[in-house]
């Protein structure tokens, strides 16, 4: 006898997704994934664990609200659905870090059986003012080259 789905109500904490659908909280990291990219290829910093931090502790709060008046949580509810505003401005915003240090980045290359040291760029440290983490953000030596001649 195959069972093909056993169809039973969710345990308390278990969060039941319909198969093929993506959660808010997924969305939401593949949408902070995205932008964080952008970041990356311009080479600042964007702070994305304070971003994750907040999405979980607002999507926490609601979802407290709507059990404690439903008694249960539907997990495909639009109240769950968490806006944090504008991901660009208030995560990526120069006045949220603080610049700690900078180290030059340097490999070892190896030509005609002779090693020498090439330094490829640099990474910058920073600390997020609000909960302090640390971000290093590279950059290669072309965007250095291109920043000292503008």
């Amino acid at each position: 006898m195959d069972f093909l789905a056993i169809e039973r109500s969710p345990k308390p904490g278990e969060d039941m997704v319909r198969i093929g659908k993506k959660s808010y909280e997924q969305l939401f990291n593949a949408k902070l994934h995205i932008i964080e990219q952008e970041f990356t290829k311009l080479h600042k910093p964007f702070d994305r664990a304070c971003a994750k931090f907040d999405y979980k502790d607002k999507y926490e709060s609601i979802a407290r609200e709507v059990q404690r008046a439903e008694g249960a949580i539907d997990f495909a509810d639009t109240r769950l659905n968490v806006d944090l505003g504008d991901l660009n401005v208030i995560y990526g915003d120069a006045s949220r870090f603080r610049k700690v240090g900078e180290s030059e980045d340097i490999i070892d290359v190896r030509i005609n059986n002779v090693t020498e040291n090439r330094t490829i760029g640099i990474t910058e440290f920073f600390v997020c003012k609000p909960r302090q983490h640390k971000i290093a953000v590279h950059i290669p030596i072309n965007e250095l080259k291109n920043r000292e001649s503008n």
